[in-house]
């Protein structure tokens, strides 16, 4: 070893002195000097690290490790300079075994629709590890904070696994469940070689340890005057790389510092003058500096971006001082959060008001001609359904209710919008639901997800996703009672799912009586290690049911309207829907739909195209169709929705709730009510409870029917229902 050692001082030596070939520029794997690419002087520098003549700080030590070992060897010495001289090309770097998967989200596949050509550079930082920053780390972070090292954990989690150098992730901790997922992600698969946790401390430890990261990706400096320009900033990231950082703010005098440099400035860069040319395009102004950014992005990067996702995300307007927007402190329920996973998946952002009503007012853009923001979404979402050529897609994301453009004033100021909260949701899903989109909700409270970017990359060990699609005790039908079933949701969120399943599923859900969990099977995209670990725990008396089918919509939709009726037929969207939903319920074994929903009465041509996949039966939310059927399916109408309230009225957690208060009363009478229009067959939705709390709730309800009515109420679950319904009650088949 002695002689082996000598040899290679000596030639070492020797290129050090005459010199080398310059194999890389770059600070990466090799560059140990962190000077004019990979030399002899590197190989040196390690060697000398081997026999204790020199000590390498940590930084160096990940940058000398090019063997793959946990240790630096007189191996990576030999790899350095057989790589400086151009004997070998390339460095022995182990890359992670993906493992086959029967859930594949596309997470370990390039998304060819998109331009993949940024990777970022992570060689400095160790391998086989996940860093962890708390949200609360140092003190809370402001969401200018929060944007950037989402964004940066959006472009680093991407690449992770995709080659030998990328086994390295970075995680954004933000409440307790994060902890519990990464711990469930260890467990098996590929996710399992993040075998090291390195905990940062602060913000400045973020900074000092993505030093080089911040600086290779530099910044998209978006313009507080026009807060759509962050959304902007955020579509470049997932193209460039660019990370988006508000100009004139403390993040960005941080990353000046740094050394980053201003890559795309954004700034003074829309004005909005009609009858102008929206800078570096042929595209004349819409009038509003807001939508001229969308309009900007939407030339220069929509066909760089996913065709499968676009996102609907909050602006920088919480951001900016002085705005009446403005949050100091970063809050949980603000989706800034959710930039990772829209980073990560090349997705096009915006946020926009989507009522076309002339007379309304945009909040955020009161100086905008009428209707230019529905104008600018609806271009947004026909360019994404022509690039994916009609297919459906997923829009992440949810309209702002609880800031913008609704009647709704968290400040309890002026309605910021002409329309209540319900009706923007339901308008927007109207038109996404247009163009072939299906909604994966990132709702209110909590409306933002953090680690999309992380959990997205779990691949599930599991051969079969198996379901209870059977009732586990007979009950025999007893004309002299009334039935009555349970919605268990709403998961139609990532966030939402993957908070509840932690909160209720832990160990398994201990449910005592029959619950029929509606999870939307879209969010397996997001967060497949939920679905693995719901499955992995299924109890006897849970049922899992698709939410409102692979993605929320407004099924009547995909027929032909006036806003797609230049783009696609009515034969088209039905097809595509009934093909999207297919694969979902046939891999998790699902044959039920929680609620379909509308703002509208339901076509028909609704039931008999959901007939294709969901073929036990579905809930719904038209009265004027109580109890349908289309071929074996039937059809129910569901009472929307049982609210848990405490003695003061406001909602509760179930668990501490006194059935028995009048404000309770008052919703067993309504329940009640409803009962007398449904042959004897009653189905009520529950929203975000606990298996106890809905167990109280169904005991407190017979008794409560017994004592006051003298009739005998019998909760079954859902597949009985069904088959009940189908044979003792009044049923209508549609056409």
């Amino acid at each position: 070893m002695k002689r082996i050692i000598a040899t290679l001082l000596a030639v070492m030596i020797v290129f050090s002195v005459f010199g080398a070939v310059t194999a890389s520029a770059e600070i990466g794997y090799g560059n140990v000097d962190q000077k004019g690419g990979v030399t002899a002087d590197d190989a040196l520098m390690v060697l000398q690290a081997t026999i204790r003549k020199i000590e390498l700080d940590e930084f160096q030590e990940n940058l000398a490790k090019v063997s793959g070992d946990s240790e630096v060897t007189v191996t990576d010495a030999l790899l350095i300079l057989q790589y400086a001289v151009g004997k070998i090309t390339s460095f022995n770097l182990p890359a992670l075994e993906v493992n086959d998967t029967i859930l594949d989200n596309g997470a370990y596949t390039l998304d060819e629709t998109a331009d993949n050509s940024f990777v970022v550079d992570i060689s400095n930082l160790n391998r086989n590890t996940v860093y962890v920053l708390s949200s609360r780390a140092g003190g809370t972070m402001t969401a200018e904070e929060v944007r950037l090292v989402a964004s940066l954990q959006g472009l680093i989690n991407r690449s992770f696994g995709m080659d030998a150098e990328h086994t390295t992730m970075l995680m954004l901790s933000n409440d307790q469940s994060d902890g519990f997922w990464l711990k469930q992600m260890r467990n098996g698969g590929i996710t399992s070689n993040l075998k090291k946790s390195k905990q940062l401390v602060n913000m400045d430890d973020f900074y000092n340890t993505f030093k080089e990261q911040l600086k290779y990706c530099g910044m998209a400096l978006w313009d507080p005057d026009v807060p759509a320009t962050a959304n902007v900033a955020t579509t470049a990231c997932g193209a460039d790389g660019y990370l988006p950082v508000m100009e004139g703010g403390a993040v960005y005098e941080k990353m000046t510092a740094l050394g980053a440099e201003v890559k795309l400035n954004l700034c003074d860069k829309f004005t909005g003058v009609e009858g102008t040319k929206i800078p570096d395009t042929n595209v004349m102004s819409s009038g509003s500096k807001k939508c001229d950014a969308y309009l900007w992005a939407l030339e220069k990067y929509m066909d760089r971006c996913s065709a499968n996702y676009v996102a609907y995300i909050l602006d920088g307007l919480n951001v900016v001082p002085g705005s009446e927007y403005y949050k100091e402190d970063f809050a949980t329920d603000v989706s800034t959060l959710n930039v990772d996973y829209i980073i990560a998946r090349h997705a096009f952002a915006f946020d926009l008001n989507p009522n076309p009503d002339i007379k309304e007012i945009v909040c955020d853009d009161p100086d905008q001609p009428a209707g230019t923001d529905h104008a600018t979404m609806i271009k947004i979402m026909e360019a994404r359904y022509k690039r994916a050529n009609g297919e459906i897609g997923q829009v992440l994301g949810f309209p702002p209710w609880w800031e913008k453009y609704t009647t709704y004033n968290p400040t309890g100021g002026e309605p910021r919008g002409r329309l209540a909260p319900n009706q923007i949701e339901w308008l927007y899903c109207q038109y996404s639901t247009s163009y072939n989109l299906a909604m994966e909700a990132d709702a209110a409270s909590p409306c933002a997800m953090s680690n999309g970017s992380l959990l997205y990359k779990y691949r599930t060990t599991l051969t079969e996703f198996k379901n209870n699609n059977a009732p586990t005790t007979e009950v025999t039908y007893d004309a002299s009672k009334t039935y009555f079933t349970l919605y268990v949701g709403d998961y139609d969120s990532s966030a939402w799912m993957k908070k509840y399943v932690a909160d209720f599923w832990r160990d398994g859900t201990s449910a005592t009586v029959p619950l029929l969990w509606c999870f939307n099977p879209n969010l397996s995209q997001r967060i497949p290690v939920v679905w693995d670990y719901v499955y992995s725990h299924i109890g006897p008396n849970d049922y899992i049911a698709a939410g409102e089918g692979a993605g929320y919509t407004m099924p009547n939709n995909f027929s032909k309207n006036e806003e797609t009726k230049a783009v696609r037929d009515y034969n088209e969207g039905w097809a595509k829907w009934i093909e999207y939903n297919q694969k979902y319920y046939d891999l998790f074994n699902i044959d039920i739909t929680g609620f379909i929903i509308d703002k509208n009465r339901i076509s028909n041509d609704v039931f008999t195209a959901y007939s294709e996949f969901s073929t036990v039966g579905a809930f719904h939310n038209d009265s004027s169709k109580r109890l349908v059927s289309s071929g074996d399916t039937i059809y129910a109408y569901l009472f929307n929705e049982i609210i848990f309230t405490d003695e003061e009225g406001a909602n509760s957690n179930a668990e501490k709730v006194d059935f028995s208060n009048p404000n309770m009363i008052k919703v067993f009478k309504s329940m009640k009510s409803y009962d007398r229009s449904m042959n004897g067959f009653s189905a009520y939705r529950t929203i975000c409870q606990s298996p106890i709390g809905i167990k109280r709730l169904i005991d407190a309800y017979i008794d409560y029917v017994a004592v006051n009515n003298e009739e005998t109420y019998e909760y079954i679950d859902a597949y009985t229902y069904f088959d009940f319904v189908s044979k003792y009650a009044t049923v209508t088949e549609i056409g």
